[in-house]
């Protein structure tokens, strides 16, 4: 994934640039689960996808991508981005998009949301991203979706309604093999008002040690919603 024009990089928030693996030609805007108190729980939980620490070795065996994450996590949930520092980091996204002629951005890829304000970020972020180009495609990955309505509720209509246009919420399950309970995806589509997805992490034959998204490309995986 090539980087956005120098003219439009802000400096604020670092967005994840020439990923390889599954993530190719992804672009991502990520925090470290590494310093996330929330993940350091399901870490410790038995049979998670979390306790399996694929996200947590990626982060460790690059240095640069590590320290950005965390340096992102930082800042993310200790405080709100202003209108000002939205707007820079969505016009970096969406020029970087345009110059790889691609349409998707994933919220995500080795961390999650710490806190209600973190989320509050990712929802008036994907609202600044809809405003300037509504085709983008905003895929936001979680396994802590009681954050994100706390947050969803703390935005005006006018929020809300952006965010909704463009972005895509998956609702990750934290056991291998295990979906997300149905009912409770129902609850928080109403409380949205926007539908809501699953992604289950699947063994790809019974005992097997390999999983669904291990070796893909996260872009032409099927599984990308509404891709």
């Amino acid at each position: 994934m090539k980087e956005a024009p120098k003219k439009d990089k802000q400096e604020l928030i670092h967005l994840s640039y020439n990923m390889s693996g599954k993530m190719e030609n992804i672009l991502s805007l990520s925090t470290n689960n590494n310093y996330n108190e929330r993940c350091a729980c399901f870490k410790n939980v038995s049979g998670s996808i979390c306790e399996k620490g694929f996200a947590e070795k990626t982060v460790e065996h690059y240095p640069g991508l590590n320290a950005n994450t965390k340096a992102n996590l930082e800042i993310l949930r200790s405080r709100l981005l202003t209108d000002a520092e939205l707007q820079a980091l969505a016009i970096e996204i969406v020029a970087a998009l345009d110059k790889n002629g691609t349409r998707q951005f994933r919220l995500e890829s080795f961390g999650d949301i710490a806190n209600v304000t973190h989320a509050r970020n990712y929802i008036r972020l994907c609202s600044a991203i809809a405003r300037i180009d509504c085709s983008v495609l905003v895929a936001w990955w979680t396994k802590s979706p009681n954050y994100v309505v706390s947050a969803f509720n703390l935005e005006d209509e006018e929020t809300r309604f952006w965010f909704k246009s463009v972005c895509n919420l998956i609702l990750s399950s934290l056991f291998i093999g295990v979906p997300f309970p149905e009912k409770a995806r129902k609850k928080i589509e109403s409380a949205l008002g926007m539908e809501v997805l699953v992604f289950t992490v699947e063994a790809v034959k019974p005992d097997d040690k390999r999983v669904n998204c291990g070796a893909r490309s996260c872009l032409n995986c099927k599984r990308w919603p509404n891709a």
